[in-house]
C-alpha cells in the first residue's frame, strides 16, 4: 500500500469499506470545449456587491465624538482653570494724587493674596518715573529702573503693605505714572503668574522759579544781553540741578557770564538750598526778518551725562520780536525817491521820514541829517570834503531848513531835536511824521581828474531817543540809513 493509502488509513480508521470504496472512486475531466463553465458566465454576468458592516461606521462616529468631546472639555479646563491663575494676588498703589515736584513723599504699595492658596516665591518690583530719587535708610540716590522686593510667603488672604520714598520730579500739571508688579507661584503648581497696579500723580506745584531780564525787541543784527535768575522755593535742597537754554534760529552765542559746562547752553547750578537764587547771563547776536518772534527756553533740571538726558524741573519762555528799528528813519529826495541822478545848478529837496515801530510810547527824539560830496571812495574812506573846498558839489549859502532844524557847523548836521519840533518829544506806537529841507547843487562840478567823474553824493540821516524805556533796556533804539546819489 502506498504513503497516499496509510494516510487515509490512519484518517478513517478501520473502516475497510469506506477506504475501500474512496480508492476505488475515479474522476474524467472535461473534454476542452474553449468555453466558460455555464456556472462562471453566469456569475461574471451578475457582480456581487457585499453591503458593509455597519459596526465600523458605529466606530468613527464614536470616535469623532469622544475626540470633540475631549477637546472642548480641554478648552473649558485651560479658559476656568488656567484662565484664572493670575486672579491669585492684587498689588495696589496708594498715596495723595497731587504732589509738589521734588519733595520727599511715602508711597504705600498694598499688596494680597486673594485666593484660598499659599503663594510662595514672591517678587514685588516698582518702577518710577525717570528722574526721580530714592531714600533707602536716610541716604538719596538716584531711583534705579526697578526697585525689587521679595517674599519668601504669602498665605491665603494675607495682605501686606511696604512703602518706599521718592522724590519725583516734574513740570507743573505733567503727570507720572508709578506701576508695580507682583510675581508669584501657587504652591500647589510649578508655573509663575504675575498681577499689576498703577498709579497716576498729578504736578501741582514747581518750587523752582526762573525769570528773565531781556529785550522785548531786537532789530536784525543786534547785540543783546539776556539775564537768568533762577531761585527755590523748595523746603528741601535740590541736588544735582543744571540750568538749560534752548537757543532759538538766528541767535547766535557770543558769550556768557560763566563759561557752560555743556556746549554753549547748559550750566552746572549744584545744590540749591531752599529760599536761595542764582544768576547766569550770555550775550549773543540776534538774526532775523520783520516780524519774526524768537523764542528763548530755560529749564532747570538733572542733566543725565550717561544718557545724555535733561530732565526738566522748572521752565520759563521769552520772547523777542524782530523789528527793523523801534524808531525807523529813512531819507527820500524829490517825492519821495530814493534812486536820483543829481545835476548842477539843481534845488535837491530831502525829507527825513520817521516813524515809532514799538508798541510803547518813544520820548525826546532827535534827527540828524548829513550831506556828504565827493568820490565813491572818499566817502566811503570818510573823507567828506569840507563845505568851502573847492570841490564840494553843494552851495551851502542856499541852505533852506523847516520844521524847526538848525545847522550845527561843527558837526556839520542839520539837527531837529525835542526843544524846537513838539512833534519830536512824544512818539506814540504807530505815529509817524516828516521833517525837510533842500539845498542847491554848484553850477558847476569840479572835475580835475578821471577819477572825478564817479562822484557822488550822500544824505546819512539817523535817530536818536534821549529816554530809553525799561523794555528797551540794553537795546539801541535809534537807527541810521544811508541814500546815496549819482552825480
Amino acid at each position: 500500500m502506498g504513503k497516499l493509502e496509510d494516510l487515509e488509513k490512519e484518517l478513517y480508521g478501520s473502516n475497510q469499506k469506506d477506504l475501500d470504496k474512496r480508492l476505488g472512486r475515479r474522476f474524467t475531466l472535461p473534454e476542452n470545449t474553449n468555453q466558460t463553465p455555464g456556472n462562471w458566465a453566469s456569475s461574471a454576468k451578475k457582480p456581487i456587491f457585499r453591503q458593509p458592516s455597519a459596526a465600523p461606521k458605529f466606530i468613527k462616529l464614536f470616535l469623532g465624538a469622544m475626540a470633540v468631546l475631549l477637546i472642548a472639555g480641554g478648552a473649558t479646563f485651560l479658559f476656568f482653570y488656567l484662565g484664572n491663575k493670575g486672579g491669585e494676588a492684587e498689588i495696589v498703589i496708594q498715596g495723595r494724587d497731587l504732589l509738589e515736584s521734588g519733595e520727599a513723599i511715602k508711597i504705600p504699595i498694598t499688596y494680597k493674596n486673594i485666593s484660598r492658596v499659599d503663594l510662595k516665591d514672591l517678587e514685588v518690583t516698582v518702577a518710577l518715573p525717570t528722574g526721580s530719587r530714592v531714600i533707602e535708610d536716610g541716604i538719596e540716590k538716584v531711583a534705579p529702573p526697578r526697585v525689587s522686593r521679595k517674599i519668601d510667603i504669602l498665605t491665603a488672604g494675607q495682605e501686606e503693605t511696604m512703602e518706599i520714598t521718592a522724590r519725583i520730579f516734574g513740570k507743573l500739571g505733567e503727570q507720572k505714572l508709578v506701576e508695580a508688579t507682583i510675581v508669584y507661584q501657587p504652591k500647589d503648581l510649578q508655573a509663575r503668574f504675575s498681577a499689576k497696579g498703577g498709579k497716576l500723580f498729578t504736578i501741582e506745584r514747581v518750587p523752582l522759579a526762573i525769570s528773565w531780564d531781556a529785550p522785548e525787541v531786537a532789530s536784525s543784527g543786534q547785540e543783546v544781553t539776556l539775564n537768568l535768575r533762577y531761585v527755590s522755593d523748595a523746603k528741601v535742597p535740590f541736588e544735582n540741578l543744571s540750568l538749560k537754554v534752548d537757543y532759538p534760529l538766528g541767535f547766535t552765542f557770543i558769550s556768557s557770564s560763566r563759561k557752560p559746562d555743556s556746549g554753549n547752553n547748559i550750566w552746572k547750578v549744584g545744590t540749591l538750598a531752599p529760599s536761595t537764587e542764582g544768576t547766569i547771563s550770555f550775550r549773543g547776536k540776534m538774526d532775523g526778518l520783520e516780524g519774526d518772534v524768537k523764542v528763548f527756553k530755560s529749564s532747570l533740571g538733572f542733566a543725565d551725562e550717561k544718557t545724555q538726558g535733561f530732565n526738566i524741573y522748572g521752565e520759563s519762555v521769552k520772547d523777542i520780536k524782530i523789528v527793523s528799528s523801534p524808531l525807523e528813519v529813512r531819507g527820500y529826495v524829490g517825492e519821495g525817491q530814493r534812486d536820483y541822478t543829481v545835476s548842477s545848478g539843481e534845488v535837491l529837496n530831502f525829507t527825513l521820514h520817521y516813524r515809532n515801530n514799538a508798541e510803547i510810547p518813544l520820548r525826546n527824539i532827535t534827527l540828524r541829517a548829513y550831506l556828504e560830496s565827493g568820490t565813491q571812495s572818499e566817502i566811503s574812506t570818510g573823507n567828506n570834503l569840507p563845505a568851502d573846498s573847492g570841490r564840494n558839489l553843494l552851495d551851502y549859502n542856499s541852505l533852506s531848513i523847516r520844521n524847526g532844524g538848525v545847522f550845527d557847523f561843527q558837526t556839520r548836521a542839520i539837527v531837529w531835536s525835542p526843544s524846537n519840533l513838539a512833534d519830536l518829544q512824544v512818539i506814540g506806537p504807530g505815529e509817524e511824521g516828516y521833517v525837510s529841507f533842500n539845498i542847491q547843487t554848484r553850477d558847476s562840478f569840479p572835475i580835475r581828474s578821471g577819477s572825478d567823474r564817479n562822484l557822488v553824493l550822500r544824505l546819512r540821516s539817523s535817530a536818536e531817543v534821549a529816554d530809553i524805556p525799561q523794555e528797551f533796556s540794553g537795546v539801541r533804539v535809534g537807527s541810521e540809513d544811508r541814500l546815496d546819489l549819482k552825480v
